[in-house]
Formats: structure tokens, C-alpha cells, sequence
């Protein structure tokens, strides 16, 4: 059988201590040399990782919430904030799980983040609030959510999103407020991501606005995402609202400024009555004609002055009429010119000037001539 290292050692020791004493003292001695022998090999034994030494040839197992991973150590460590150990004779201590963190040194679990937090790695020391912009809404997790686009987060910690309110909207996720919707656009519901446009026929002039207006009548809006009507031409109207065009008036009607409601009917033109006028007579400065401030062409016709002299007959002018407005129309006016040597009863009067020179005026009522 094969000796121990310890029994060689003692048989060496033995043998040394004959030689060098006598048989006389190894009865002695032996029993003293094989318990320090034995003594010492006790000691020389290291406690393992995980225990420590608490003397008295004892090794005590690391209590819970301390580690030690060496040997031969006579104490154990407290286990670092972001780790926990749950048992007895700890080695290494666990790092606290993503989602979890431990602040307190000496701990024998992790904690979990509440809703609003998040802890994103191992062995971490605290929750982290979610920014804002994100928000979490469950607990023990180790990220969290951008708010989505029609959403917005204005504050830290937060376990939820908030839509847009109406006249907002948010076209991209992660933020922390709204946009204003801009004039031509509208939004009529919370949680808008892009806004719609003003449709033809339709406008809107201001800011965050949850409606468009329509055009009003005697106005009208072509395009979409406009922020004004425009109101009808002169020469067109319109008489409904939300349209997107004006109507060109007929043949016969007219409109004087824009944003017409409706067209008017084109004046229809008239003229009071001439008599019959001398050949010989004065010119006479025409007048009687309805709608006033038209005029007057035709033969013997100048400037608004009609000129008897010439052959008898019967004279046609014209009393036109243009309202600027694309209204021209003229009437008739007949005048029939006599040759006499005396006077005629007619519509027209005489006059008599300082000088004794005579011109007529025409009045519409039969005078005569006499002086």
C-alpha cells in the first residue's frame, strides 16, 4: 500500500529524531511531532470561494447578500449595487436582469421599473425615466415606445401617448407636441397625422382650424387648400355658395362690380317724341333720351346738335346708349323737316339771348314760335 504525504513525512521525521536522540527520547517525541505534523496540515488546507474562515479550523458559506470569489479568504464582500445574490456561499452575485436594477448595495433580489421607466442593460443601479417623446406602459421593461405619429408626449416618466387635439397634427412618431394645422388645411378629429385640404369650392384663412368655410355667393375658390375666395369678375356672378366658378352673364344683363350675387337686365332705351322742325329753323341740341347720358348720332347730328337745314324729309337718328358694362343699345328717333317760311307748333321753345339771336331747346310740349 502506498503511504500518504503525511505518513512519509512522519516516518522521516522519526528517523531523524532517532538519530539524533536515542531510541530514549522517540518514545517521547514521536507522539508531540505527529500532532504538530497533523496540525499543520489542517491549517495549510485553504476554505473555498464562496466561504470564508472563521478560525477554529471552521469555514463558514458567505451569508446572502455577500460573495467572495477567492479562496482562503477570512471574510466574504458585500455584493455591489446592480447585483443580488438569493443564497448562502455566493461565488459571483448576479447582475440585475435588463428591465430590473437594484440601488442598494448587500441586496438579495432587483427591483422592477415601474410603468413610465426603463433600465436597458444589466446590472443597473436605477430606472431611467422614459424621455419626452416615449412613454411605457407596462412595468419591468428595458426600453421604451416613441408616442406614434398622431401622438405626442410632452413630458418625462410617461406610461402613455396623447393624441393630437383637433387643429393639430403629427406626421412622425417620437415627439413632444403637435403642429398647428396651417390655414387651407383642416382637421376635424383628435389623432391626426396629416392634415386634409380645403376642397374647391371651399377656403379657410386661419390657423388650427377643425372645418373650411364655403365660398360665399357672388365669390368662388378654384383651387384646393386655398385661403381665400375670389370674388366673380365683372361680367360674371354667382349666386349659390361653395362653388367653384362664376357664370358669365347672358346676352342682355350685365354686372357693375365684382362679387355679383346676380346680373341685371341691360337698360332698354326710349326717347320722347319730335315734332315736325323748319328747314330754316336753328339747330337744336337734342335731349329727352332714357336711360340719361347717352348719345345721339345720325344724319345732321353733331355733338348732341341736330341740324334742320337741308332738304325736307323725314330724319332718323339713333339715341345709343353704353353703360360701360357691355350694355349698347340704341333706339330710333324720327324728325321730320319741313320747308316753310312760317313757324310750326312743335316739341321746342326759343330762347332769346342778350344779343337778340335765337336757338331752340327741345322741351317736349308744342309752343309756338311767335315771339
Amino acid at each position: 500500500m502506498e503511504m500518504s504525504i503525511i505518513q512519509v513525512g512522519v516516518a522521516s521525521w522519526i528517523t531523524i529524531i532517532t538519530k539524533l536522540t536515542g531510541r530514549n527520547m522517540q518514545k517521547l517525541l514521536i507522539p508531540f511531532c505527529i500532532a504538530w505534523l497533523f496540525s499543520g496540515s489542517v491549517h495549510a488546507a485553504e476554505c473555498e470561494a464562496g466561504s470564508y474562515d472563521v478560525g477554529n479550523e471552521t469555514c463558514n458559506l458567505c451569508p446572502i447578500g455577500t460573495y467572495q470569489d477567492k479562496a482562503g479568504q477570512s471574510q466574504c464582500n458585500v455584493i455591489p449595487a446592480g447585483y443580488y445574490s438569493s443564497t448562502t456561499g455566493t461565488v459571483n452575485p448576479e447582475p440585475c436582469a435588463p428591465g430590473t436594477f437594484q440601488n442598494a448595495v448587500g441586496s438579495s433580489s432587483c427591483k422592477q421599473v415601474e410603468a413610465g421607466y426603463y433600465a436597458d442593460g444589466p446590472a443597473a443601479v436605477k430606472a431611467t425615466p422614459c424621455p419626452a417623446g416615449s412613454f411605457q406602459d407596462l412595468a419591468g421593461q428595458s426600453s421604451c415606445n416613441l408616442s406614434p405619429a398622431g401622438s405626442y408626449v410632452g413630458v418625462s416618466a410617461a406610461n402613455t401617448s396623447y393624441p393630437c387635439p383637433i387643429g393639430t397634427y403629427q406626421d412622425k412618431a417620437g415627439q413632444s407636441q403637435c403642429n398647428v394645422i396651417s390655414a387651407g388645411y383642416y382637421s376635424s378629429t383628435t389623432g391626426t397625422v396629416n392634415p386634409e385640404p380645403c376642397t374647391p369650392g371651399s377656403y379657410q384663412n386661419l390657423t388650427g382650424s377643425p372645418s373650411c368655410k364655403p365660398a360665399p355667393a357672388g365669390f368662388y375658390v378654384q383651387a384646393s387648400a386655398s385661403i381665400a375666395a375670389t370674388p366673380c369678375p365683372i361680367g360674371t356672378y354667382q349666386g349659390s355658395q361653395g362653388q367653384t366658378s362664376c357664370i358669365l352673364v347672358e346676352t342682355g344683363f350685365y354686372t357693375s362690380e365684382e362679387g355679383s350675387v346676380e346680373a341685371k337686365a341691360c337698360p332698354v332705351p326710349s326717347h320722347a317724341e319730335i315734332g315736325a322742325i323748319c328747314s330754316s329753323s336753328d339747330p337744336i341740341v337734342l335731349s329727352g333720351g332714357v336711360p340719361q347720358g347717352g348719345g345721339y348720332s345720325g344724319d345732321g347730328v353733331s355733338n348732341g346738335v341736330f341740324d334742320p337745314s337741308g332738304s325736307p324729309g323725314i330724319k332718323t337718328i339713333a339715341y345709343n346708349v353704353d353703360n360701360g358694362f357691355g350694355c349698347i343699345d340704341s333706339v330710333a328717333v324720327e324728325i321730320e323737316v319741313k320747308a316753310c317760311t312760317t313757324s310750326l307748333g312743335h316739341q321746342w321753345r326759343k330762347f332769346q339771348k342778350p344779343s337778340g339771336e335765337r336757338i331752340v331747346d327741345l322741351l317736349g310740349r308744342r309752343d309756338s314760335l311767335h315771339d
